[in-house]
């Protein structure tokens, strides 16, 4: 008989390498190993101090696990983005973040929060961090609200953009993705 899955309330991030296909078929099988070893070293490094986990890992992206509060995972996603722009890396990420329950099975986490979390890190663009309303409430951290297409053409996903960057705030928003890849919660 299968384990019962435990049931997890938390704030769900997922951060995703953009363009992971094209880069990695770009620079090789070998490179490309070498950067997720580097990329997923610096997420658990900004993760771990602020009491994330990460639970699952997904191609080449993250899904953390904040069970101390949401404003832990905002100010995370927060030094994750800018981690990587100080690296002047080949690579950008985009962000994801909700807050909810989910049950943990095995060695992964599945639930309807971290489908959101999931569908917010899709709808962003490089270097963006997208937060539902209900964990950019929690997190009390300084945002603006987005609506995302989502979904059907008459979709929209109601979000809001984290601020990490000053000039980040009040850019324009392009929609459509940026890449076909599908992301760490394909």
């Amino acid at each position: 008989m299968p384990a019962r899955p435990d049931p997890l309330r938390a704030a769900f991030l997922v951060c995703d390498i953009v363009g992971a296909t094209a880069l990695a078929d770009r620079i090789g099988d070998e490179p490309w190993l070498d950067l997720l070893i580097g990329h997923r070293a610096l997420v658990r490094a900004e993760a771990e101090p602020r009491g994330g986990e990460e639970v699952a890992f997904r191609a080449d992206g993250s899904i953390l696990a904040f069970t101390g509060g949401t404003d832990a995972a905002a100010q995370c996603a927060i030094a994750i983005q800018r981690a990587v722009a100080d690296l002047d890396a080949d690579y950008a990420v985009r962000i994801g973040l909700h807050t909810g329950s989910a049950l943990r099975h095995e060695r992964t986490v599945i639930g309807r929060a971290v489908n959101h979390a999931c569908r917010l890190a899709d709808a962003a663009q490089p270097g963006e961090i997208l937060v539902s309303p209900l964990a950019a409430g929690e997190a009390g951290a300084r945002t603006e609200p987005v609506t995302v297409p989502f979904g059907s053409a008459a979709g929209r996903l109601p979000a809001r953009r984290l601020a990490w960057d000053p000039q980040a705030l009040r850019a324009p928003r392009r929609f459509g993705r940026a890449t076909t890849d599908r992301g760490a919660c394909a």
